[in-house]
């Protein structure tokens, strides 16, 4: 409000103006007309216009209530903002025409709200109060302990972070291998792979690692053990394996649980499931102490037969007739079907297994990381290819006493009628690789 004329005002205007100022700073009225005010139906987001009843700076949105009849009037037309004269004279600011009214509401809105030209002391502008929600966040904001609280490094994981599992999915390995305790197992009856294996423990031994030698190596400073199975309390970190692929057969036979195994080729024949030989053995722990690894896992696969439960296989399991002077009639069943054939016996082969006997039988190569099994049978009567299916329960019923041979290397028996089930071994054969190669069984059989 522009106040003018003569200077003694008296006492009530003065009341009458501080009133309407408070009135306008709280819920954006402007003095329009004598007897009446003019509220806003949207408030500025920072202040309140209030001027005087000739030059009252109204918005489309307005509506006009007359005090003494409180029934809502015509809206008065718009006004432009505001601009003292530039000559002497009266300090009464005019107003010019006011442009054409914005088409909508949504439009008026969103518009700015109009702007004075005029010096500050010609009207009076009201700041509005900032909500005490504001305020509260402006004063913790600014306060001396937000300021001076640490900010912690954008490279540092959240608190709530997982750590990253030992073993990825995928095969890398996610950090490096501790080897505090290492197990050496070497291949029976081969003085190469023993004398490899002294040679392998005083490496380690001298790097401060715990070594646990399985018989028939025998090394000095190193604890001895009998079989692999009796390595379960110690829980070795790396198990290395030095001869072929019988050695390692064995022990992920009698390794229960996923202990990671470096597989070195020591007097072996072909060395299949071998990584490296002797010569390249200070690179491998290098790379292993590094991180710079793949582990890749293996399935595997074991047989029952009532109660009793057969050690696992990596390669394969074969179940066959004990008299060989008659056919027997074997029932293969497999999701509940059943396939009925007159033959010797059958092969349920893992994709590590598919290179062997199986292969030698006619069945197809696998790649290692499939989730599947290989069914082949062996010499039937009726011509039956190898059948490839998901790693589920097998059954397999034989009209004659049978044998049950787990790669090649442990015989159990079952009886006439009985069925035997085999099924995925719950924890898989763990292989330490330096170099990731798609087609690595292929190529060691001479493809």
């Amino acid at each position: 409000m522009t106040i003018s004329g003569d200077p003694c005002a008296s006492t009530e205007m003065l009341a009458f103006f501080l009133t309407a100022s408070a009135i306008a700073a709280s819920s954006d009225m402007n003095l329009s007309t004598p007897g009446s005010v003019t509220v806003s139906t949207w408030a500025a987001p920072d202040r309140a216009l209030v001027h005087s009843a000739s030059g009252a700076c109204t918005r489309p949105s307005m509506q006009h209530i007359d005090v003494a009849n409180p029934l809502p009037a015509a809206p008065p037309p718009p006004l432009s903002p505001l601009r003292a004269r530039p000559s002497h004279g009266t300090s009464e600011p005019t107003a010019r025409p006011a442009p054409a009214a914005p088409t909508s509401f949504r439009k008026s809105r969103r518009s700015s709200p109009p702007a004075l030209s005029a010096p500050a002391s010609r009207s009076l502008i009201a700041p509005r109060p900032e909500p005490a929600n504001i305020r509260l966040a402006m004063e913790i904001a600014e306060s001396p302990a937000v300021r001076a609280a640490p900010v912690p490094p954008s490279h540092l994981p959240a608190p709530h972070a997982r750590r990253p599992p030992r073993f990825l999915r995928s095969g890398q390995c996610s950090r490096p291998l501790r080897l505090r305790r290492v197990a050496i197992v070497s291949k029976i009856g081969s003085r190469a792979s023993e004398d490899a294996a002294r040679k392998v423990a005083k490496k380690l031994l001298a790097a401060k690692c715990a070594v646990h030698a399985v018989s028939p190596a025998s090394v000095p400073g190193a604890e001895a053990a009998e079989t692999i199975a009796d390595l379960k309390a110690a829980r070795p970190d790396l198990v290395v394996t030095l001869g072929g692929d019988g050695t390692t057969l064995r022990t992920f036979r009698e390794l229960d649980d996923e202990t990671p195994v470096l597989t070195v080729n020591v007097g072996g024949n072909r060395g299949i499931l071998s990584e490296i030989t002797i010569g390249g053995l200070d690179e491998a722990i290098s790379q292993i102490r590094s991180g710079k690894i793949i582990l890749e896992r293996r399935t595997r696969v074991s047989a029952s037969c009532g109660r009793e439960r057969f050690p696992p296989a990596l390669n394969e399991i074969l179940i066959q007739r004990t008299n060989l002077t008659k056919t027997a009639e074997i029932d293969i069943r497999f999701q509940d079907d059943t396939v009925r054939q007159k033959m010797d016996g059958v092969i349920v082969a893992t994709p590590s297994g598919s290179t062997g006997h199986s292969f030698s039988l006619g069945g197809p190569i696998l790649h290692e990381s499939l989730d599947v099994l290989i069914i082949t049978p062996v010499a039937p009567v009726y011509r039956l290819e190898s059948i490839v299916v998901p790693d589920e329960k097998i059954q397999v019923v034989c009209s004659h006493d049978c044998s049950v041979v787990m790669d090649a290397q442990v015989i159990k028996s079952a009886g006439y009628g009985e069925a035997i089930t085999i099924k995925k071994y719950p924890r898989q054969a763990v292989f330490v690789r330096l170099k990731r190669r798609g087609l690595r069984q292929m190529s060691k059989l001479g493809f």
